[in-house]
């Protein structure tokens, strides 16, 4: 049985697949709810956070300190420095989400309550800098505004990453991908596809 995050989370885990110790990757860290909420259910965790909005990880560095290892960085398909557009609404609040994705951050910029846009250039790291740095992924959750699609194509191995839970924000068939890297037990819930490794 899968255990979902729930609230704005949703994102969803096999408990049973999961080591007391795991190596978890979360792509999209934003603010750090998600990574908290993982040791909340695995405080032995090694968690990898990768968030490339300065507002974010201001944040995130305030919520869990040195318990996660945070990287300063996109995850996308290559190695590149790219410009993030990071919109900003009425009384400085922003929608805790910055993209690299064109498609989003158009959509972005027609919000009613939208201020300012800042836009700035990030490193983009890729999954093949992860493994050779990490090794193995016990979880890889990714929620990283438009980019899974690319990530699917460059290919993740079920060998290495043996659970993946992933945010659609543009779903260009992650599921039929997902089924031909070799991953199994696909599910949907609302806006979230889970898949794993053959056991």
């Amino acid at each position: 049985m899968l255990h979902d995050f729930g609230d704005d989370l949703h994102h969803l885990v096999d408990l049973e697949l999961l080591p007391e110790e795991p190596v978890v990757v979360d792509a999209g860290a934003c603010i750090g709810d998600f990574a908290a909420a993982m040791l909340e259910l695995r405080p032995k965790a090694k968690i990898v956070c990768i968030e490339p909005s300065k507002r974010n990880r201001a944040l995130l560095r305030n919520l869990l300190g040195r318990r996660v290892e945070i990287i300063p960085a996109a995850l996308a398909a290559y190695a590149e420095v790219v410009d993030i557009h990071e919109p900003i609404g009425e009384g400085g609040r922003y929608y805790q989400w910055a993209t690299i994705h064109p498609d989003l951050y158009s959509r972005a910029n027609q919000r009613p309550d939208l201020i300012e846009v800042d836009v700035y250039q990030v490193n983009c790291i890729t999954i093949d800098f992860l493994l050779e740095h990490f090794g193995r992924i016990d979880y890889f959750k990714m929620d990283i505004e438009g980019s899974e699609s690319a990530i699917l194509e460059r290919g993740i191995s079920p060998a290495m990453v043996r659970q993946v839970s992933i945010e659609m924000h543009l779903d260009y068939g992650l599921g039929k991908r997902l089924n031909e890297l070799g991953f199994e037990a696909i599910e949907r819930r609302d806006s979230e596809i889970y898949a794993r490794s053959p056991q």
